[in-house]
């Protein structure tokens, strides 16, 4: 339980408790206590506390059983008693998926941090992506198939596994993963739920550079924007993107961004935008193809009665992703100038 304590918290000993800053309420004194005789935490000020379990699910924003799922992957814990009782429960197909989903997001993001990890870790670093953003943005890795035997002895079957497309038969008629040697990013809806999956390759051999789930019951591609889940309610401006490199590094440097994994922009995407947001910057790739779908893209959004601005890119880096990579916070800050009022981080 401390270990798990210690990695969000400061604790000092206090008696048979522990003792912590409270990160739930501006606190100078701390507030938050730790019983680890009785397996349980308290707020004197907030007047919160539970489980270890619920502390996770509350400092992640997470539901329990995903903070369960965190914990035991984590921590390699064996929680197959806990998966268990939880497909007892009644639900429905789409929650089942979620929950999937979620529990592979897990593995992927602790096997970012193994010894079979170390090519993608580094890799994320040389992109220069800071450990925190690496970790608000459930960054992992997918080796070749451990995924697969680590989601059979958690008691998932064959047939869910390829109906989630984490898995695919070869034409040996084997059990294979769908991800191999790719640094994992994970797709989440709006209402934080993990739907799909994008993966980059790190062998250089692939022909597809990024390979993204195939769509199923929980993941149509012109329902999401990436990112979306991660931007406030009061947040009114925002800029579209093409990739989710591009929005990592663009969240990074302060400026919230949403991504169309593509040059596409569909109604359901336009719906979305006009719903939440006032103006959009539609910030696509120093290319032909970019040039052309930003002009349609604003175009599509100021029909929708959306304030747009065309951030165009005449720099010799292709993309935001890039511009940021190489430092260039002036020129960033050059293609903003009178346009989005952000502080660059």
């Amino acid at each position: 339980m401390l270990e798990v304590f210690r990695d969000y918290l400061k604790l000092s000993k206090r008696g048979r408790n522990y003792v912590a800053i409270c990160p739930f309420h501006s606190d100078s004194h701390p507030s938050l206590s730790v019983s680890v005789e009785k397996q349980v935490w308290r707020c004197f000020v907030c007047n919160v506390g539970g489980t270890v379990e619920y502390f996770v699910a509350k400092i992640e924003n997470l539901s329990i059983n995903e903070a369960k799922q965190l914990i035991a992957v984590k921590y390699n814990l064996d929680q197959q008693q806990t998966i268990t009782q939880a497909k007892l429960v009644p639900q429905t197909e789409k929650d089942k998926l979620y929950q999937l989903n979620n529990l592979t997001m897990l593995y992927f993001k602790n096997s970012l941090n193994t010894i079979s990890g170390v090519t993608a870790k580094e890799y994320l670093l040389n992109r220069k992506y800071s450990e925190q953003t690496i970790d608000e943005f459930d960054l992992g890795y997918s080796n070749n198939d451990d995924l697969i035997n680590f989601l059979l002895k958690k008691g998932y079957g064959q047939e869910e596994l390829i109906k989630a497309n984490l898995a695919r038969l070869n034409y040996k008629d084997e059990l294979c993963s769908v991800f191999k040697e790719r640094v994992m990013i994970p797709i989440k809806n709006e209402n934080n739920q993990v739907v799909g999956f994008s993966g980059r390759d790190l062998t250089n051999t692939s022909q597809i550079k990024y390979l993204n789930s195939a769509e199923t019951d929980v993941f149509t591609k012109s329902n999401i924007l990436f990112n979306l889940n991660k931007i406030p309610e009061f947040q009114k401006e925002i800029t579209v993107v093409e990739g989710y490199m591009d929005v990592i590094s663009l969240a990074q440097n302060g400026i919230p961004a949403v991504a169309l994994m593509g040059t596409n922009l569909s109604r359901n995407q336009i719906s979305i935008l006009s719903k939440r947001f006032d103006k959009v910057n539609v910030f696509l790739d120093n290319d032909n193809p970019g040039r052309l779908a930003s002009e349609k893209i604003n175009n599509l959004l100021a029909n929708a009665g959306i304030t747009v601005n065309v951030i165009k890119n005449n720099s010799q880096y292709k993309d935001a992703d890039e511009i940021c990579q190489s430092k260039s916070f002036d020129l960033l800050k050059q293609l903003y100038k009178n346009e989005a009022e952000y502080e660059l981080e």
